[in-house]
């Protein structure tokens, strides 16, 4: 009869446990049009905000020969160092296990997978909330950016190097899967196809490994870290592959607002969705005393 107690109750446990698991994964992925659509808001909402946007768009056009020419001559190159100071084991290696493991993407996307098994079974709901919150930001990130904008914007990715001051001939070697890379920064609406995959035509705004990044360091600045710790973090990933994700600078900008915006969002409308939840569960009640003709009253109000 005792181990039938102790079975019982073990059942108990798993099953409230399995159900606020579901509880909590549903509330996380929930309504990612409305992520997007807050986002959209913070960065464009009022005319004031459209202006100060496209001021800034406009600038970085203007900049981008002379910035993703400096970008190309002194930032790319860091690259190589520091693949030296952090070398990945297996980075190189082309084995089926790869891609999952040992390069950018892998880091970034086993990180939330680690993350949310061990917030579950060391009992850390925040720690796996945050890495639930940052695989649904990576899908609202590949639709907004990577299906629409690209297919919107259709700009071309610069040639490299790149000179910013003098057109010339594409050379034969930076012509990739038969479309040209360019020196022209307002080479757009190059390609309306719908990518599913990364290709070198009409792909280069915005960067969606930038957005994506962003958007995850957004995540765990709002949800588990300190700023200076989830920035850096996230962005490892792209310092790692500085020179393959071949963009303007302004891609790299426009994806990291866009990014920032929509992991934030995803955060704050999540912890707002908790806490009306919380709310209802354990209503808050107030009560009163208060003198009347009868005597002194008495009033519960919740």
């Amino acid at each position: 009869m005792n181990y039938l107690r102790v079975f019982l109750v073990w059942l108990g446990t798993i099953s409230c446990f399995g159900q606020g698991l579901l509880i909590d994964t549903y509330r996380v992925y929930r309504d990612p049009v409305g992520d997007v659509w807050e986002a959209g808001t913070d960065l464009l909402g009022t005319p004031q905000k459209r202006k100060r946007a496209l001021a800034g768009v406009v600038l970085l056009l203007a900049a981008d020969p002379l910035l993703t020419s400096r970008w190309q001559q002194h930032v790319e190159p860091l690259q190589g160092p520091l693949r030296q100071l952090i070398p990945l084991p297996f980075y190189y290696q082309r084995t089926r296990l790869g891609p999952f493991l040992v390069n950018s993407d892998g880091l970034a996307f086993n990180w939330i997978v680690g993350g949310a098994i061990a917030g579950t079974v060391f009992n850390k709901p925040r720690v796996r909330e945050t890495a639930m919150l940052c695989s649904k930001v990576a899908v609202e990130n590949f639709v907004v950016n990577h299906l629409v904008l690209k297919t919107v914007f259709g700009r071309n990715r610069p040639l490299r190097p790149l000179n910013a001051y003098v057109r010339t001939p594409i050379p034969e070697q930076y012509v990739r899967d038969g479309y040209p890379y360019v020196s022209d920064p307002l080479d757009w609406f190059n390609s309306t196809r719908v990518s599913l995959y990364g290709t070198h035509e009409g792909t280069a705004m915005p960067s969606f490994h930038s957005s994506i990044y962003f958007s995850f360091a957004a995540v765990l600045d709002e949800a588990l870290l300190p700023w200076y710790v989830a920035y850096p973090m996230a962005m490892f990933p792209v310092a790692y592959d500085l020179r393959d994700h071949n963009h303007w600078v302004s891609d790299l900008v426009v994806a990291g607002v866009i990014g920032t915006a929509i992991g934030k969002s995803a955060v704050r409308r999540y912890d707002r969705r908790k806490v009306l939840a919380t709310a209802k569960r354990n209503p808050q009640v107030s009560t009163l005393w208060y003198p009347c003709s009868q005597g002194l009253g008495f009033r519960a109000i919740w």
